[in-house]
């Protein structure tokens, strides 16, 4: 059986015009088996993702808690060191205020008897000649 170029060109042409139907649809099914299998997958991501989102729901609320904590003990803190600072300025005032009072009294003392300085000589003399006996 020989067959010229152009019985080939026909045959060829008949062979791929039932041919091509059958592969477009053959390549639709994959197409489609595709797009489900993908559907699939981005349902089981977006399952695993609501999974993942409450641990990480936890974290953020866990990370909420340690921020008021520490805020509560800054605050606390300066809270501490004002009251601290506060009572040391009340003490620091009181007894400036008694030394003052103090300074005042004895100013007042000074005035009304006033203090004398004696000076007590000795004779050197003196003392030598108990050394001696």
């Amino acid at each position: 059986i020989i067959m010229g170029t152009d019985q080939l060109i026909n045959l060829l042409s008949e062979v791929s015009v039932k041919l091509l139907p059958i592969a477009l649809l053959i390549l639709l099914i994959f197409a489609i088996v595709f797009i489900k299998r993908l559907c699939d997958l981005a349902k089981e991501t977006s399952k695993q993702v609501e999974k993942l989102d409450r641990p990480l729901e936890t974290v953020g609320n866990l990370s909420d808690t340690v921020d008021k904590v520490n805020d509560a003990i800054n605050s606390s803190v300066k809270t501490g060191v004002e009251v601290v600072n506060t009572k040391l300025t009340d003490i620091k005032n009181k007894m400036d205020e008694r030394k003052q009072a103090k300074k005042a009294k004895h100013a007042a003392k000074e005035e009304c008897c006033p203090t004398k300085m004696v000076t007590i000589e000795v004779d050197e003399n003196c003392e030598d000649e108990h050394e001696t006996k």
